[in-house]
């Protein structure tokens, strides 16, 4: 089972359609397979309601427009998968590939 919300700007008001996005995946999930072990819905929504505020915070400038933001949610019959695509600036890599020759 796929569940599908582009969103064209993604605002904090846009939060509220992930939410329902996960609402409409959870419903459909239940009726199509028997479930998941308990737990993994609270952290799949927790998980994705975090990344959606990041992209929202932190993928496009505030001097700027808000920008689109995708989440693909897949159900397979031993977990969940959450994609999410965003066409927002690339942040720094906070831990460097290689340590300085001093420390």
């Amino acid at each position: 089972m796929v569940k599908t919300l582009v969103v064209k700007a993604a605002t904090p008001a846009k939060i509220d359609a992930v939410h329902r996005a996960l609402e409409s995946f959870w419903s459909e999930v239940s009726r199509s397979v028997a479930g998941y072990e308990p737990g993994v819905r609270p952290r799949v929504d927790t998980a994705v309601a975090e990344v959606a505020s990041n992209i929202v915070r932190h993928a496009y400038p505030s001097s700027g427009p808000p920008g689109p933001m995708r989440l693909s949610l897949r159900s397979f019959s031993d977990r969940v998968e959450a994609t999410f695509t965003d066409r927002g600036i690339l942040c720094p890599d906070p831990f460097p590939r290689e340590l300085p020759e001093s420390l």
